[in-house]
């Protein structure tokens, strides 16, 4: 897949969803292996930008650092 040029203003975002429920891949990515086996793959694929999802049962953002 084509890179975008350096500079642009446009990116590929990726959206790996951790949850049991979600409707689409119903929970393929829930463990912590999957999910980065899942953005590893993303990213080899031309992502710049990774949004992982998951539940959460509190409010407020949280921030996975890698």
């Amino acid at each position: 897949m084509p890179r975008l040029p350096s500079g642009s203003a446009a990116g590929l975002m990726a959206v790996i969803n951790r949850t049991l429920t979600q409707f689409y891949d119903k929970g393929r990515h829930y463990s912590l292996s999957n999910a980065l086996s899942a953005v590893d793959t993303a990213v080899a694929d031309g992502a710049d930008i990774v949004d992982i999802r998951v539940p959460r049962p509190n409010r407020g953002p949280r921030y996975l650092r890698l």
